[in-house]
């Protein structure tokens, strides 16, 4: 799509068509909308979330994080814009299919920093903490896990993600190497609660067991660990139960 001159009606226009692709699914459709938009800087910040939304689709994060940048730019308490930094850095760590997650301590503290500042902004924002548990297992920091794990409790009220929290949480107690009480793992036991397919990314969990099991490390501790990982995933209603090992 080549245009010379856009007037702000074709902007608007095509923000709007950008917006519909991007709401379908069709990501590569939708940038082609924004592409004529690329020298445009209206000071809203709806418009940067958008151009963000279409790259993260296409799995483009730098592009991604640079538009959510923008946003808090121009609305420096955008809790969201926060958190979808903190994802797409994680989510680009991933996609590099890292060997070792501690050889990225950086990143990933890059990555909690924007947790803890959308925390700061939404401290009911549950999955900035559920995901910041997570996170913090990546650096192997068990207790800071548990202590998240611990704080958010009050702000999970409903059942997928009071088993996703239940999840993060045994398994930073199993890999501290601590008991599991039967009333920590009760939901992961209940195999009658379903998740849809996406409803949490596991992969990042897998590949940091992997890493463990390469490191040698705690045998009883990693069986353990892998054994909530497993049951976590037979809770999808989709072939993500069967992805992993």
């Amino acid at each position: 799509m080549i245009i010379t001159c856009l007037t702000e009606d074709d902007k608007h226009l095509l923000l709007e068509k950008a917006i519909t692709s991007l709401s379908s699914g069709d990501f590569a459709q939708s940038l082609r909308y924004l592409q004529p938009l690329a020298n445009w800087r209206p000071q809203d910040p709806f418009t940067f979330e958008v151009r963000a939304s279409t790259y993260a689709g296409l799995r483009d994060w730098d592009h991604a994080i640079n538009n959510i940048q923008q946003v808090i730019r121009l609305n420096p308490d955008h809790a969201d814009g926060h958190l979808c930094i903190a994802i797409y850095l994680t989510m680009k760590l991933s996609d590099a299919s890292p060997e070792r997650f501690s050889d990225h301590h950086a990143l990933i503290e890059e990555a909690l920093n924007h947790y803890n500042a959308c925390l700061e902004r939404d401290p009911s924002n549950r999955t900035a903490w559920l995901n910041a548990a997570e996170t913090w297992l990546f650096i192997r920091h068990w207790d800071d896990a548990l202590s998240y794990y611990a704080q958010c409790q009050p702000y999970i009220n409903n059942t997928a993600s009071k088993l996703t929290r239940e999840w993060i949480g045994c398994l930073a107690l199993a890999l501290a190497g601590d008991p599991i009480a039967e009333d920590d793992r009760q939901l992961l036991s209940d195999q009658s609660i379903r998740l849809p397919e996406g409803a949490h990314d596991t992969e990042q969990v897998r590949i940091l067991l992997d890493e463990l099991q390469n490191e040698d490390f705690d045998c009883g501790r990693l069986e353990q660990a892998r054994e909530i990982q497993h049951e976590f995933l037979q809770h999808f209603d989709s072939d993500q139960a069967l992805a992993q090992p």
